[in-house]
């Protein structure tokens, strides 16, 4: 479960997407995950948005199938 506040901070992180290159806002959205339990399916799905939002969908495919596997 989210810490209080994850979730604004996550919102504002990705409201700001177009002010960021792909590399930083990956690295960003990584250190927020980061803050969650390995494999939490947040963490997971937040991953696998950043990735593939930013133009690298083959590293988000294998992080949404571990987030719909519930791993």
């Amino acid at each position: 479960m989210p810490t209080p506040g994850w979730e604004q901070r996550s919102a504002a992180l990705w409201a700001a997407i177009d002010d960021s290159e792909g590399p930083a806002f990956r690295a960003r959205i990584e250190a927020l995950a980061a803050e969650l339990p390995e494999g939490d399916g947040i963490g997971l799905f937040e991953r696998a948005s950043a990735n593939d939002s930013t133009g690298v969908p083959e590293e988000a495919a294998p992080l949404y199938a571990a987030e719909l596997s519930g791993r």
